[in-house]
């Protein structure tokens, strides 16, 4: 016992909280135990050290001797009902009485050292005897623990509040007595907590408690019914309710570190967030919590206030709305204003006015540094305004010019008002600053303009008059004076009719007025000619007078201007273009005339022409055609005439492989781009005919007006082509031959030579040998003469050998012209074995790169054809017969290896004299040649071209430099295209 009043001693003077600290108390006769549960109110912390908090019996039995309390722990034991407030009541089974133990005997009846039930309801407010007589038949009904809160005293001013905890009766054999309450006097509690709720209605606060262990919370009545809370339900008490249920989601996480935050530095923690009471509406809450932890460290609960602060929030936004607004205000307005606190010898600026000065994120100058910004012409306007303050004066206003940070310079209007002290001092100014730049410049330009206007005024190449509605000059240029032969203090300030008197040069005064009558009632311009003589056979001099208003502010006429203009030139222009047109007509009759004739000289010429001439509107439909064009086609005229081009050519008159270059023509025209040598195979009923085709576009102001073309039957000129290129085909395979023939004449010449000397020798030797006169000597001499002629007969057989195979391939391909699968390399060096036959003195070296295992599905006699032309075409043109290098020797390299996507690149590189561009550029033209009438047909490149891009279903391209050689690369499939009609074309 001694031990447990110890530890609980000691929780008082640390003012620590502390649970469920078992303690047996008697009065003698009974004893019980009881568990406590509260917090210790250290000295010097009222009520002085004592105890708050709540006892609960776990039994009552009999007492025993050892365990009577010692007269220290009596003393203690007395203290904690003194101070804590707080007893019990024992109640006697036999009498039914109760004992009161603590300051409730005070309260009931401090004569007696027992009461009745009677005695007890005597006691209480007469609002409480209800629920007293409520929990008592409950009490002896059930046997339960109830705790209950009553009040005894003569009303509500006056009165205790004692909170009862009832306990079941625990009568036993041994021990007919038992306790039956447990209380407390919590009448300062309660006070304490009506005191507290007012002040948090008041001030919009409540409180909570939070326990960690059992995880539940309290509320105080002012913080649920800021929630709208009406029901105090269990998912209301617990802890999480506020973070899941009310709180804004957004806020939470913040809030919940924060609160993490504090907990774990044992610190007070605030937190501002957004929270919504039940029927919806939102909150701003201020959060103020401690952290409650046991002697240990270990975490009891946390504990606080929450503070609705929606109005000023609410307060807080209308603030910034209307800050936002006010700067918005400046912001439109270009003005900004400042404050010069004299104290600290400084210059505040807005935000509007940091940017108007040019000093963004710079909200403060001194006085020094502000001046230095300020124009030097202008920082004498700075002692004005101190000389302003000084003289007592309210306020300034002035026009500043100030440097920006970029250099520019910025004309600003300040405007101030002075704030003196008590003492008459100057205390502060309060100014706004605006920037005029712009409005500097427009005053600038409309002086400029006044000034222009003036000059354009004065200088005008016509006399300007103006006359106010009473008919007073009010302003004149020197032209009008000088028109009307006065001078301009003449006219200024002098009505229409002293100004008519004095000159004969004006019109008349009722023409003037009637043209302002005019115009003040129509408010439109008046214009009008008259012309004056100055003498009996001079020429007339033509005015033109235009009248119109100048109106004021209001809209009304105020004055009327006349701009004269001497109009005698253009006079006499009129009747010199009118004579001018009479001239023109006759000249365009006679024109006309000659157009016609011109017109049907062309149809003659255009009826005559083998070519048809036809012409196309916008959209491409025939307007003209000639005669031609009807008679070749063997169409009528209303046939085509207003028709569509695409609409009359049917599918019947297109080859089936043509369909495409029709489209393409087509899509030429429908582009409006020039067509030059575009060719069409077309039927007919004579055969298939070929025909050319030009057309360019005309435009008529810019505009697309149709087409010009013509059309030519080229059909004889193909075939013309066709067997040109076949002869020179052949006159290569020709000259193929007979340089090969060359070729083998030498070794099988030599081989014979070698042939009849060995003849000779056998005869020779056969005599000898019939004779018997063969020596070992001349045998042996024989022998040798033999074996050397034998070695030159083979080495000749062999050369004539290899000339005969590459020859034989090279003609059965040339001339065969068939499909197969061939060896690059093979096929290249049969060809450039044999072309190297054919070069004869000529000193030009044959190369060939082409690596092993390119093999081709296509045409070997076509490919070797333009291998030979290329060849042949370097040999001829590239080289000069007679020119010898002294760097290097002529040579032509023929290279070939596999390209992109399927395809191999073949090559012809010569290290000749080269092309100019513009023979690069015409190169695979038909007939076009560098050595025409020396050899030169100008049909190799164009049949290269053509086998390459026909049969092959390849490309060819040229590079080349004057002085640095010529590059012809060619581009093949792998595997040639599948075109059984034009394979079937080159070998007929």
């Amino acid at each position: 016992m001694e031990q447990v009043l110890a530890i609980w001693g000691e929780h008082a003077l640390r003012g620590e909280a502390f649970r469920n600290f078992p303690l047996t108390i008697s009065d003698g006769a009974r004893q019980c135990q009881v568990l406590l549960s509260g917090k210790g109110f250290p000295a010097g912390v009222a009520p002085s050290e004592g105890f708050s908090g709540f006892g609960s019996c776990v039994g009552v039995s009999d007492a025993v001797p050892f365990l009577q309390q010692e007269p220290a722990a009596d003393r203690l034991f007395e203290m904690v009902k003194e101070v804590g407030q707080a007893g019990y009541i024992l109640r006697d089974a036999e009498t039914g009485r109760f004992r009161l133990l603590g300051p409730l005997r005070q309260i009931v009846d401090p004569d007696s050292d027992t009461v009745s039930v009677e005695d007890i309801r005597a006691g209480l407010l007469a609002a409480d005897i209800e629920r007293f007589d409520a929990v008592w038949a409950k009490e002896c009904e059930v046997g339960v623990t109830e705790e209950v809160e009553l009040r005894f005293g003569r009303d509500f001013y006056d009165c205790r509040h004692v909170l009862f905890e009832l306990q079941p009766p625990a009568v036993s054999e041994t021990s007919p007595d038992g306790l039956f309450a447990v209380y407390r006097d919590v009448t300062e509690q309660r006070g304490a907590e009506t005191t507290l709720e007012q002040v948090e209605k008041i001030a919009g606060i409540g409180h909570w408690y939070s326990w960690e262990a059992t995880q539940s919370t309290y509320w105080s009545e002012a913080l649920r019914e800021m929630f709208g809370i009406l029901e105090w339900s269990a998912e209301a008490r617990n802890r999480h309710y506020f973070w899941d249920s009310l709180m804004h989601p957004e806020d939470v996480p913040r809030c919940r570190a924060e609160r993490e935050a504090g907990i774990k530095e044992k610190r007070d923690y605030g937190i501002i967030a957004r929270a919504h009471r039940l029927d919806g509406r939102m909150l701003w809450v201020k959060i103020s919590g401690h952290p409650l932890f046991d002697r240990d460290g270990g975490l009891m609960g946390t504990m606080g206030t929450i503070q609705d602060i929606t109005p000023l929030k609410e307060l807080e936004g209308q603030v910034l709305q209307r800050d936002k607004w006010f700067k918005r205000a400046q912001r439109l307005g270009g003005i900004g204003h400042w404050t010069f606190e004299r104290s600290e010898r400084r210059i505040h600026f807005s935000e509007q006015a940091q940017e108007i000065f040019g000093t963004e994120g710079v909200d403060r100058f001194t006085f020094a540094e502000a001046r230095k910004r300020i124009h030097p012409d202008d920082r004498e306007l700075l002692r004005v305004i101190q000389h302003k303050a000084s003289a007592g004066d309210s306020g300034f206003e002035c026009q500043v010019r100030i440097f920006r940070k970029d250099g520019s310079i910025a004309h600003l209007l300040v405007a101030g008002e002075f704030d003196s002290s008590e003492s008459g001092g100057l205390e502060r100014t309060f100014g706004t600053i605006a920037d005029v730049s712009s409005q500097v410049v427009v005053e600038e330009a409309r002086r400029d303009a006044e000034a222009l206007m003036s000059d354009v005024f004065e200088n005008a190449d016509c006399g300007i008059l103006v006359r106010d509605l009473t008919g007073c000059f009010i302003r004149v240029n020197t032209r009008a004076a000088i028109q009307l032969g006065l001078r301009v203090s003449d006219v200024l300030g002098h009505t229409v009719e002293e100004v008519i008197s004095k000159c004969d040069r004006m019109e008349d005064a009722e023409l003037l007025f009637d043209a302002a009558s005019k115009i003040v009632a129509t408010h439109g311009s008046v214009t009008y000619d008259y012309s004056y003589r100055s003498g009996g056979d001079a020429r007339a001099t033509e005015f033109r007078v235009v009248n119109f208003p100048i109106a004021g502010p209001d809209g009304a006429v105020r004055a009327v201007a006349s701009m004269r203009y001497d109009i005698t030139d253009f006079v006499n222009a009129q009747d010199a273009l009118k004579q001018l047109n009479e001239d023109l007509e006759s000249t365009i009759r006679a024109r006309t005339l000659e157009l016609r004739q011109s017109e049907e000289r062309f149809r003659n010429i255009a009826s005559a022409s083998a070519d048809w001439l036809w012409e196309l509107d916008a959209d491409l439909n025939f307007i003209w055609c000639s005669e031609t064009f009807f008679e070749a086609t063997g169409r009528k005229r209303e046939d085509y005439i207003g028709k569509s081009m695409a609409a009359l050519v049917t599918d019947e008159e297109r080859l089936v492989d043509q369909r495409d270059v029709w489209s393409t023509f087509l899509g030429k025209l429908e582009a409006r781009e020039q067509v030059r040598g575009f060719e069409i195979e077309r039927h007919h009923p004579t055969g298939i005919r070929t025909i050319r085709i030009n057309a360019m576009p005309v435009w008529s102001d810019g505009v697309f007006a149709g087409f010009h073309g013509s059309t030519a039957d080229i059909s004889e000129l193909k075939q013309t082509q066709a067997q040109l290129i076949e002869t020179d085909r052949l006159a290569s395979l020709g000259g193929l031959v007979a340089g090969i023939s060359h070729e083998i004449n030498t070794p099988v010449g030599a081989s014979f030579t070698v042939v009849t000397k060995l003849m000779a020798t056998l005869s020779d030797i056969q005599a000898s040998f019939l004779k018997g006169k063969v020596s070992q000597k001349h045998f042996s001499r024989f022998l040798a003469e033999l074996d050397e002629g034998l070695g030159i007969i083979h080495r000749g057989m062999e050369r004539t050998s290899e000339l005969i195979t590459h020859f034989k391939q090279v003609a059965v391909d040339q001339t065969s012209l068939k499909r197969r699968e061939f060896e690059l390399s093979e096929t290249v060096s049969d060809i450039v074995t044999t072309m190297a036959a054919t070069i004869g003195r000529r000193s030009v070296k044959i190369e060939t790169h082409v690596p092993e295992g390119i093999r081709l599905d296509s045409y070997p006699g076509p490919l070797g054809q333009v291998l030979i032309n290329l060849i042949q075409n370097a040999i001829f043109h590239a080289f000069d017969e007679n020119s010898v290098k002294q760097d290097e020797i002529d040579r032509i390299v023929v290279a070939g290896d596999f390209g992109r996507s399927g395809t191999v690149t073949l090559s012809v590189t010569d290290n000749g004299k080269g092309m100019a561009p513009n023979v690069v550029r015409r190169v695979f033209e038909p007939f076009f040649t560098t050595k025409f009438g020396s050899g030169g047909s100008g049909l190799g490149m164009h049949l290269v071209y053509s086998i390459v891009h026909g049969a092959l279903g390849g490309t060819v391209s040229v590079s080349s430099k004057q002085g640095k050689g010529t590059v012809v690369t060619v581009m093949l499939p792998i595997i040639a295209p599948e075109n059984v009609g034009r394979e079937a074309v080159i070998e007929s």
